[in-house]
């Protein structure tokens, strides 16, 4: 089985995971910001030939609430 480091970039599958906590009356602001918080980074590892790059935010209401994206 090969060593991570020594495959090419395009065939990873790559997975960022964001778990956080969120005032539930703001949903949709909270999903923006994680979503532009991780753009650099995706813009980046797609630039270095990593054709999967894929963002998974969870989110964890304060009254309890789960909603994942």
């Amino acid at each position: 089985m090969p060593h991570i480091q020594n495959l090419p970039n395009s065939d990873l599958d790559v997975h960022l995971i964001e778990v956080k906590y969120w005032d539930d009356t703001r949903c949709e602001s909270q999903l923006a910001r994680a979503a532009e918080q991780h753009r650099r980074l995706m813009g980046t590892l797609k630039a270095q030939g990593c054709i999967k790059v894929s963002l998974h935010i969870i989110l964890f209401g304060v009254v309890g609430a789960i909603d994942g994206v």
